[in-house]
């Protein structure tokens, strides 16, 4: 890459051209080919960049570290890794966001160039290793041994084996005398033996996706146990969160920006790890090649991805300390743009409340999505050792509403509103034309034996209203006139993609 000449037009088709562009938010880049339509020749490649794109990723770091309080950086580590006062002195906190943020604008740079190379998205490459900069990677924390968060290496460096195979598939020149189409599946056949596979956005991006190996802004090659390692290192980074997560002199409302990223910072995990529930391994297999058969993810492991989905769901995960309700100040004056922020049913204060809503409703989303659930009966009916979706409706309803509630209010509140959800999406895929039968069947007969439950117990003050108010919509919707029901209005979540959380 080099400065385009000056006087250059970057439209002129000699120069292949990476425009680097200013806009208002933190959009998608896109990397386009000029083509000629009588050939199909790729005559140039002109990508577009987004500055916003840059701190947005600088945004994620400074949110899981306290980078502008060195000795909340280093804290008792500094003792033990030896560092100098000077060193500490020296310690600049700009340079580790800067630095990931780099590393994540070189490789999308790569990845638009691959676009305009005619190379689609791979969004199965990251459970190969980092195989492809094609895949949208997610930025990689580790917790170490001593409590700190490593992130050298956040991103990957370089193109992939993934990259490297596209490109001798599709611009390798044979000699005279070779076949073409044996060359060509020879390198079919070397990227099916080593267990590279492709799997692109039709695969990887709808909530009902089914192919656990296919996932945007994911990590490894276990879903699963990658939740469990971003719900630790999300775990430290709120410990951890402060003041010290913000530059000096910035309003102190601006802690609500990078607040979202971090409390959020497991969202797109979650996604991937749902899709091992009624999971099916498939791929775009062409009769007589050596791709595997379609064969659903085994029993177990659809159990374990259950469980790690449920965690995300516990009062112990989601709520908010009272330290960080009253740091997360009400917006400054001049600051009048929530859309990145939590929506808020308190007022001009931050509401934990909302944000818990938010999270819960993020894991629900995916574990309650129609298409799942019904793939999850559907297998069930094949083979009774996988979960049906009756189990998930049972160790859901165990896991929230039949769960003894927190000792302390503030959990005991946050597990309410977690409840409220389940609620809410249970009363939706109930109501859901494009569901099975089996699946709204199972939905409502649950729905049925919690008004039951909560019927049959006894409950005191706030949660005793919680209780009868959650019987009540229950009786609505069972007693409605119609099969179908308007879903109850969800919050907006703040953005999501292009973070690459």
């Amino acid at each position: 890459v080099e400065l385009l000449p000056e006087g250059a037009d970057p439209l002129d088709v000699r120069y292949n051209v990476i425009q680097w562009v200013h806009r208002s938010t933190r959009g998608w880049s896109y990397g386009s080919s000029v083509v000629d339509p009588r050939t199909g020749e790729i005559l140039k490649g002109h990508v577009q960049l987004g500055s916003l794109r840059v701190r947005q990723d600088r945004m994620i770091v400074e949110s899981l570290h306290p980078l502008f309080n060195a000795s909340d950086r280093y804290g008792s580590c500094a003792l033990e890794a030896g560092v100098e006062a000077a060193a500490l002195a020296a310690f600049d906190p700009e340079a580790e966001p800067v630095e990931v943020a780099l590393a994540r604008i070189r490789q999308l740079s790569a990845h638009e160039v691959g676009h305009t190379l005619g190379f689609a998205h791979n969004f199965a490459a990251s459970s190969y290793g980092r195989a492809s900069v094609m895949d949208y990677p997610a930025p990689l924390a580790r917790v170490r041994e001593g409590g700190d968060l490593d992130l050298s290496e956040a991103y990957g460096v370089g193109v992939g084996d993934w990259d490297r195979l596209s490109v001798r598939y599709s611009y390798t020149d044979f000699p005279a005398g070779q076949d073409e189409t044996e060359e060509l599946t020879a390198l079919l056949d070397e990227a099916i033996g080593r267990g590279w596979y492709f799997l692109s956005d039709a695969d990887a991006r709808p909530a009902s996706a089914a192919q656990p190996i296919a996932s945007l802004w994911d990590n490894g090659e276990d879903p699963v146990a990658m939740l469990r390692q971003v719900m630790a290192v999300r775990r430290v980074a709120l410990d951890n969160f402060g003041e010290g997560n913000l530059p000096p002199g910035r309003p102190l409302s601006e802690l609500q920006n990078v607040f979202v990223p971090l409390y959020l910072y497991h969202r797109y995990q979650v996604e991937a790890a749902a899709k091992v529930l009624g999971g099916v391994f498939y791929h775009y297999k062409v009769r007589g090649d050596a791709l595997p058969e379609p064969e659903p993810v085994p029993a177990a492991r659809q159990r374990e991805a259950l469980e790690a989905l449920l965690e995300t769901l516990q009062p112990s995960e989601l709520t908010v300390p009272r330290r960080l309700a009253l740091l997360l100040h009400p917006l400054a004056y001049g600051s009048f743009d929530r859309r990145e922020l939590f929506a808020s049913r308190v007022g001009p204060t931050f509401d934990p409340l909302a944000a818990a809503e938010t999270a819960a409703d993020t894991t629900l989303t995916f574990l309650l999505n129609a298409g799942r659930a019904g793939r999850c009966q559907q297998w069930h009916d094949y083979d009774s050792a996988l979960p049906g979706f009756q189990e998930v409706l049972d160790r859901l309803l165990e896991a929230t509403w039949m769960s003894p509630a927190p000792a302390d209010t503030v959990e005991a509140a946050t597990a309410r509103v977690v409840q409220k959800v389940v609620l809410a999406r249970l009363v939706e895929l109930a109501g859901n034309d494009g569901a099975s039968g089996d699946v709204r069947a199972l939905a409502s007969e649950r729905l049925a034996g919690l008004a039951d439950w909560l019927q049959e117990e006894e409950w005191e003050g706030v949660q005793a209203a919680h209780a009868a108010e959650a019987v009540r919509e229950i009786s609505a919707f069972l007693g409605r006139p119609h099969p179908s029901a308007e879903p109850p209005e969800a919050l907006d979540a703040p953005p999501g993609s292009p973070i690459g959380q």
